[in-house]
This record gives C-alpha cells, structure tokens and sequence, in this order.
C-alpha cells in the first residue's frame, strides 16, 4: 500500500515517535483492553438475547442486528470525514449516554418496536465508541492495537456466555441480565479519566497549528535545543485528495471485510435461526444460544490471537499476520452456502455439525478482524492510519448491515418452507413461542 509522502511521514514520526518506539503505561494499556471489552460485550449481549427481544412476535431475527448495525454504520460512514475536529472526551461522554439510555430503556419497555428503538441508541453509542477507539490507537504503541483487538474479543465471548447462563442455566429474566451490564459502562468513563491521554496533546498541538496557518513567519534566534523543541511541526491534517486516495487503494481488503461479515451474519442472524433439532436435550429456544455462544467464542480467540502472541515475542507478529485476506473470505462464503443447504434439505443428523460450524466461523472472522487492523497500522502511517483505522469499522458494519436487511428475507422464507416439509413446526424457530409471552427463557418455563 502506497503511504503518506516523506515529509509528511517524517513530521508525523516526529512528533508521534513516543507512540512507535516508547512503552505505554500499564493503566493505559489495560484502558485500552476495557475499551474494547465494554465495547462488544454490550455488542454481543444484544445479538445473544435477539430471539428474547423479539418474544412474542414474529418479526425475523435479523430485525435486532438491522437495529444494532443500522445507525452504526452511519455513524462510521460519516464520521472519518470530520472526527478528527472533535475533541475525544465530548466522545467518551456522549457514548456513555447513549449506552445508558438504550440499556434502560431496552428493559423497560414492553412494546416490541419501542425495544428495537431503544437497540438503536445503543447502536449509536457503539459506533462513536468504536470508531473513537480504533482511531484513538493511532496515538500510541502499536501494541495497543492488538491489546483493544483482545479486548473485544473477550466481551464477545464474555457476554454472551453471562447471558446464556443466567437465563438458560439459572433462570434469571432477560431483563435482569441486561441491566446489570448497563453499570459495565461506567467503567468507560473511569478508564478514559485515568490513562495516559496522548491524543489530547496531538490535537491541542495540532489545533494551535492550524489557527495561524495562514500567517508569515520569520525565525528568531535561538538556543539550538530550545528551538527544536518549539518549532518542530504538527501532524497536519488530512486534506480531502488524501482521503480519497486512501479510501482507493483500502479499498480490495474493504470489499473482503463487507463479504466475510455479511456471509456469518446472515448464517446466524438468518438461515441457522431456522434450524433445531427434536433430538437435541434443550428447547429450540435454547439451539440460539449456544450457536452464538459459540460462535462468539471462535471469534474471541480469533481475535486474540495475535495479542497473545505479542506477548511472547513480538518479532513474530510479522511472520504470523495473514496478508491475504481474500482467503479467510471464501471460507466465509463457503460456510454460508454450506449452511443454507443444511437449512433448506435439513439433512443434518444432530446440532453437533452445526455448533462446530457455529465455532469455526467465529475464528475466522475474529483471524479477519485482528489481522485488518495489524495490516492497516504496518502499512500506513500517522495521521493517515488514523483514517484507514476508523473504516474498519465501517466495512464490517456495511456487511452486517447487508446480513441483517438480507435476513428479513431469508428467514421467513426458510422457516416457511420448513414448516412444509415438517410436522415438528416448533423447531423451524429458534425462539419461544410467540403466543407464550413471558418473562422467563424457554428451558425455565416447564
């Protein structure tokens, strides 16, 4: 990939040189591991209690995930454009407010539509909150990136694992469940308060630049030292033209991210929400959680994995990194294909086959995940790494958002042509019945 010109490269590493070279803080690293915990686990606690949200109706599974992705794509699309004008605290509070106010009003209510609302706010939040904290790496160790990468796959397999036991196992309300993960939030605030805030001495710097950049200067003679230090150059921002350049050449590994999130969204949000087993020792209801429980797992340790290996040496990054990533998206696709299949002819014995699908699909996108952002921090420099950084988010919004509109199709064709080829109708759902509405899980109602 084609980077910034030298002396723009130059000015950044100047001035960023603390962010390639010097350690971080202890604090700020594991601020930065919070950041991305508090980020997916309220994330993949929506998607765990889709069927749940929708009780007592027949609205398609994909509606939650349409709601979750929706206004966070849009909020990714647009803001790489102008977010490097606002300042990361006015971020940091927004989203908690946005967070709270969706969480509790998600309990709250009862109107199933009113519910799909209050997931859009929380969707709000998790797109300044993600976009803010991938761009916010850039202002530090490289390491971090891989730190926040670990982070969100933690949450990703920590939420959905305290939602499954809590209401399948000990038969708590999925009301409960999620208002207690409303307090997880406060940690973002307590996090961003206590670590080492370099982004904000590169955008005081920056804004102090810029306010007299039309201006004539002359020199003044000075201590050689002392001059160095006062007048070394900013990061300037980026002019339109680089942006687009960049958008150019991201591009190809943009288009794979979008078709390997839109292929597992639409398996699990779309085509195996249509597909239980009579055989199976739990309800249908039940089949749902532990597809993405462990379809959160396989993207957990995908995730992670190249975190845990910075830990052992990070000299191995580099030879562990996968470039091409066009590969881990045909096998997205070829499970995809692989389960509508398995949903339209059913001709699977057990839900053994479908929950190892379920695992291997979630590695794969949480290997794509990790290793976009590994190969986008190598091969671009600060500020422009800042930009590439925060369409990450927006290429995987894009596709789960496609999976999501996709899947208000795709289910109910499904689960129609299911219930023609059975007389078990009850296991065309993944879902409680929509005529027994109640406050307890499926596995708790007997």
């Amino acid at each position: 990939m084609e980077s910034v010109d030298s002396s723009e490269a130059g000015k950044a590493a100047k001035n960023e040189e603390p962010a390639e070279n010097g350690s971080e803080r202890l604090i700020t690293i594991v601020a930065f591991f919070a950041f991305g915990f508090i980020l997916y686990s309220v994330y993949s606690l929506l998607i765990a209690a889709a069927e749940d949200i929708l009780r007592g109706s027949d609205i398609p599974t994909s509606a939650v995930i349409s709601c979750i992705v929706g206004p966070y794509v849009f909020i990714t699309l647009i803001s790489p454009y102008f977010a490097q004008n606002v300042p990361y605290l006015p971020r940091v509070i927004v989203v908690f407010i946005l967070y709270e106010a969706g969480l509790f009003s998600l309990v709250y209510v009862t109107d199933v539509r009113a519910k799909l609302l209050s997931v859009c706010l929380v969707s709000f939040a998790f797109g300044v909150g993600e976009m803010s904290s991938i761009a916010m790496t850039s202002f530090y160790n490289p390491v971090v990136v891989g730190v926040f990468s670990a982070g969100t796959g933690v949450g990703f397999i920590t939420a959905p694992l305290y939602y499954t036991a809590m209401t399948t196992w000990f038969c708590v309300s999925s009301e409960k469940t999620t208002v207690t993960v409303a307090f997880l939030v406060v940690l973002n605030l307590v996090f961003y308060a206590l670590m080492e805030r370099k982004h904000n001495r590169s955008t005081s710097r920056t804004s102090r630049c810029n306010c007299f950049s039309g201006a004539q200067y002359e020199k003044v003679e000075e201590n050689e030292d002392e001059d160095k230090e006062q007048t070394g150059p900013s990061p300037p921002l980026l002019t339109t033209a680089e942006k687009l350049r960049a958008i150019k050449q991201i591009c190809p590994t943009v288009l794979c991210v979008v078709i390997s999130w839109m292929s597992e969204f639409l398996v699990t949000q779309g085509v195996i929400t249509t597909y239980a087993f009579p055989n199976s020792p739990f309800p249908p209801r039940d089949h749902y959680q532990y597809y993405i429980t462990l379809f959160l797992l396989g993207e957990f340790i995908g995730r992670s994995y190249l975190a845990l290996i910075s830990l052992i040496n990070q000299d191995l990054i580099p030879k562990v990194t996968v470039h091409k990533l066009w590969l881990l998206t045909i096998i997205e696709v070829s499970i995809l294909v692989f389960c509508l299949f398995a949903a339209w002819y059913r001709f699977l014995p057990d839900i053994t086959y479908l929950l190892i699908i379920s695992f291997l699909a979630g590695l794969i996108i949480g290997i794509m995940y990790a290793n976009v952002l590994q190969v986008f921090t190598d091969s671009y420099e600060f500020p422009l790494r800042e930009f590439v950084l925060g369409f990450v988010a927006v290429a995987t919004g894009m596709g789960i958002l496609i999976a999501g509109l996709l899947g208000l199709v795709v289910e109910p064709s499904f689960r129609k042509h299911c219930m023609t080829i059975t007389d078990l109708s009850e296991y065309c759902f993944t879902r409680t019945d929509p005529n027994a509405i109640s406050n307890i899980t499926a596995s708790c109602h007997n």
